[in-house]
């Protein structure tokens, strides 16, 4: 079928409509396909898979091609009756609207081979029918627009905008409140779009009145989407239709990174000069240290320093225009490699100097490549190149006296490997250890582990020399449904070659892709034809946001998500960007634990022991290991392992008091029987000089009556006294007040403090003898807030804000 022909449906008859040969008609009744005849009353089409998807009156679902004569399935029968169709071509995907809200996808597959079902999202019955399903232009997210209400979901099933629905609880319930309140869309939308770039919603909302509005709502993606480089995923670096957003929190204090309030993100504007006649932007990159940043539109490029904060463009109209960047830009040091498509249809990496103007007369170096550059990743010196035609192109970065030198060091075909290249969103590779440290960096190419990620799927292909100048590749698909993947080939400890993969849920972590055991290895010499598929996935991490990247060095993921406020006194929703983060640390440890392996546990542990928040990650993990054991009597016993885990650290009797503080007294009889008596603790506490965790304790021992009295509290509080700390002997003091309001431990009190009267500190004797009158004037002055989050309390992303 010709791209410029019209196909009509009626009622009775599938019609095509041709500049060359005019009007065919195909009745219903002589399509085997159809059933019942039903008419078709939705359709749309993928002009890349050459592909039709038709939905029935009757409510069936199907997946049709023509070549003269049309060939059609039924990809779905009733009783829940389809409703509307949408393809997403960069990952294969047909997607299925319901009249029950459901949303089902289909994976397409080569050959013209029927689509079979690969996920369902969530539905919501409350919602009513799906009228429109719109796919980001980069196949990410998906926006649904609901009968009462409109959501946005990615690719593999992370909610990015909850339904609008979620908001109308938290809109007084009045007449006059309703009517004034303007934005419509909330309540539903007949019809949903994407603009330029997938960087703005389009929303069509029909008014009780039968008027309409269209309202048009900003979003940020992350430029993973793109361009799929290690440096764009070693940030947080999201792209707006005017500025970009690069998170700094990797370059604050440990605190500040966990505090989901501090200001981090850094905002560049785009330059309008080229954003005007360039727009929208189609590529964003950052470099490995965060100091330059690039972006390319329509035609030319444009870059940016961090130090400067000055923009340089083509100086040159002509320059600008000459080419259009395809392929994607990294950057070496100062310099930018881009890889272009010329006016001339020739295919070029283009070499340009931060220290320079842009020009094309001051380039560094040019090479010409003979297919089209599909994506290009750069790993310290080497940078590599996968091409249209199923090629990777192996290049050495050498800086020179004066310039820089792009050497061609290897070729290698994935034919047979990769079946459709244009499929390849992301590239990267792993090399040994032994070869990074004393091998010839030319043989890289044939030594590295290649990792592709083939729409949803994450491969690995493993190398194995058959020839002196031959290599074979043993293929293993890792995950299915990964949205985009990060490699640390510099991790710290064991997540040196770590392998992170973004799926719907959370992160899926490999720890080591390139461990191979001994019998493994002999396996692989004895029986070259062997397909070895040795790498397992270690970690899973479910996450309630949606994660960017990764700062290994402080253990933390760094993600964000949505968040809309609504004001009693503003007629309008508020939409914001709110970043969030998860600890990774307890999930790895645990993962060691589980296999019984406590050396290598405490070994990787080791190196995150100084971080200022590490007592607290040991806190939950063990919170979540005592949590399911003590409630599900058929798990695993770990918790022996992970207490013996925690006796190597000096914080273990914080860990334990905290975790049992913020635990349910039910579950306390089970921890306490594995890690100790809380008075053995409470004494251990005493002798180790660790008097605020030992008055953690000594509320334990009170919930759980096992206090002696008041002797375990005039203990404390006379080593407190005896310390010089006054903020602990006061807490003590007001603890004493509490269990007696009589007023006699109060005096036994002051009889010990009179005795240690010429110890102490001359400030403390000046205090009011209850001791109370500090805390009490610390209390009053806390600020009460009236405002709540329904996000920490629901999940669903709405803060509302009362005047």
């Amino acid at each position: 079928m010709a791209y410029n022909d019209i196909v009509v449906a009626t009622k009775n008859y599938l019609k095509t409509i041709s500049i060359d040969q005019g009007v065919n008609e195909y009745p219903y009744r002589d399509l085997s396909w159809l059933r019942n005849s039903s008419p078709i009353t939705y359709s749309s089409f993928s002009s890349h898979f050459n592909s039709f998807v038709f939905i029935s009156q009757d409510g069936h679902a199907y997946n049709a091609q023509f070549d003269g004569e049309w060939r059609g399935h039924c990809l779905h029968s009733p009783p829940n009756h389809a409703t509307v169709s949408s393809f997403n071509e960069q990952f294969s995907l047909i997607s299925i609207g319901f009249i029950d809200g459901k949303v089902v996808n289909y994976s397409l597959r080569p050959n013209k081979q029927s689509p079979v079902q690969s996920h369902k999202f969530p539905e919501k019955p409350s919602v009513g029918c799906v009228k429109q399903l719109s796919w980001t232009h980069d196949g990410y997210a998906l926006a649904v627009a609901y009968e009462k209400a409109w959501s946005i979901i990615s690719v593999y099933g992370r909610v990015l905008v909850p339904t609008s629905d979620d908001m109308l609880s938290f809109i007084p319930n009045s007449s006059q409140r309703t009517h004034k309140f303007q934005d419509r869309h909330i309540w539903g939308s007949s019809n949903i779009c994407w603009g330029a770039q997938s960087l703005e919603l389009y929303l069509l909302s029909k008014h009780s009145d039968y008027s309409h509005q269209i309202f048009i709502i900003p979003f940020a993606k992350s430029a993973v989407t793109t361009q799929h480089s290690p440096d764009n995923t070693r940030y947080a670096f999201l792209q707006m239709s005017d500025k970009l957003l690069v998170y700094r929190g990797a370059d604050q204090s440990d605190l500040s990174v966990i505090n989901p309030e501090s200001d981090v993100w850094e905002s560049i504007k785009i330059p309008l000069a080229y954003l005007g006649s360039q727009s929208p932007i189609k590529y964003s990159s950052i470099s490995s240290d965060g100091k330059f940043i690039a972006v390319a539109g329509q035609k030319g490029l444009a870059h940016y320093s961090t130090k400067s904060q000055n923009w340089k463009l083509f100086s040159s109209e002509v320059d600008g225009q000459s080419f259009s960047v395809s392929g994607g830009m990294v950057w070496f040091n100062h310099i930018l490699i881009a890889s272009v498509v010329t006016n001339t249809n020739t295919y070029q990496l283009r070499l340009y100097s931060r220290d320079q103007e842009l020009s094309s007369r001051l380039l560094l170096h040019t090479e010409n490549i003979p297919s089209r550059i599909l994506v290009t990743s750069l790993f310290e010196n080497a940078l590599l190149v996968y091409t249209a035609d199923n090629t990777i192109h192996h290049f050495l970065i050498t800086p020179t006296q004066d310039t820089v030198a792009l050497t061609l060091a290897n070729i290698i075909s994935f034919q047979g490997l990769v079946s459709n290249p244009t499929r390849v969103r992301g590239m990267s590779w792993m090399i040994p250890p032994s070869q990074r440290k004393l091998g010839n960096p030319v043989d890289d190419l044939t030594i590295a582990t290649i990792i592709f990620l083939i729409d949803g799927k994450l491969v690995l292909l493993r190398p194995r020399r058959i020839a002196q100048d031959q290599v074979k590749y043993d293929m293993q698909v890792l995950s299915d449904g990964i949205e985009y993947y990060w490699t640390h080939l510099n991790g710290i400890g064991a997540l040196e070659n770590s392998l992170w993969g973004v799926d719907g849920g959370g992160i899926r972590l490999w720890l080591d892709a390139l461990t191979l055991t001994q019998s493994e290895r002999e396996k692989t010499r004895i029986n070259s034809s062997s397909t070895v598929q040795i790498v397992k996935e270690s970690v899973r991490i479910e996450l309630d946001f949606y994660p960017l990247s990764v700062l290994m060095d402080k253990g933390i993921l760094i993600g964000v998500d949505h968040e809309a406020s609504l004001r009693s006194n503003l007629p309008f929703v508020i939409y914001r960007i709110h970043t969030n983060t998860h600890l990774f640390l307890h999930h790895t440890i645990r993962f060691y634990l589980t296999r019984g392996l406590l050396k290598e546990a405490v070994q990787f542990a080791n190196n995150y022991s100084d971080l200022i928040y590490f007592p607290h990650t040991l806190e939950i993990l063990l919170h979540s290991v005592l949590e399911e054991e003590a409630d599900d009597v058929q798990s695993t016993v770990l918790l022996p392992l992970v207490v013996e885990f925690l006796d190597h650290w000096e914080c273990a009797l914080q860990v334990v008091v905290g975790c049992a503080r913020k635990t349910e007294m039910s579950r306390w009889r089970y921890l306490f029987d594995v890690v100790g008596a809380p008075r053995e603790l409470f004494e251990k506490c005493l002798k180790t000089h660790q008097l605020k965790t030992a008055s953690s304790y000594l509320l334990v021992l009170h919930h759980l009556e096992q206090l002696e009295g008041t002797d375990d509290a005039f203990k404390l509080l006379h080593k407190a006294l005896i310390e010089s700390d006054l903020v602990l002997s006061k807490e003590i003091i007001r603890f004493l007040h509490s269990i007696d309001p009589s007023g006699f431990y109060m005096q036994k009190t002051m009889e010990l403090i009179e005795s240690l009267t010429s110890t102490l500190p001359a400030n403390m004797t000046n205090d009011p003898p209850n001791g109370l009158s500090q805390l009490d004037e610390e209390d009053e002055g806390l600020p009460l807030e009236r405002s709540y989050s329904a996000r920490r309390r629901e999940g669903l992303g709405i803060t509302v804000e009362e005047e």
